[in-house]
């Protein structure tokens, strides 16, 4: 999949149905997550819904940027649903 511009992701996420508070509010949630994830693992290109739930539970995180085991049921519960809900 090549990569997107700002404007060609936000467009198919507005496809998809969300508005620019909802993917402000998206980002504002998983950007704590990403961030290190993405460090890590040096891939700026691409970031699925496997490598967030992964990067939710990466012993490999400061402590701060890691979620209790309650806090990662609710994320995921969160996050599926969210993927479930957007369509394609």
């Amino acid at each position: 999949m090549p990569q997107l511009g700002e404007a060609a992701a936000l467009s198919r996420l507005h496809q998809a149905g969300l508005t620019d508070a909802e993917v402000d509010q998206i980002r504002a949630e998983v950007s704590p997550l990403t961030v290190p994830y993405n460090t890590f693992h040096g891939d700026w290109c691409h970031l699925g819904l496997a490598d967030l739930l992964a990067a939710v539970t990466a012993t490999w995180l400061p402590e701060d940027w890691r979620s209790e085991t309650g806090e990662v049921t609710s994320f995921y519960t969160w996050a599926m649903r969210l993927a479930n809900s957007t369509g394609p």
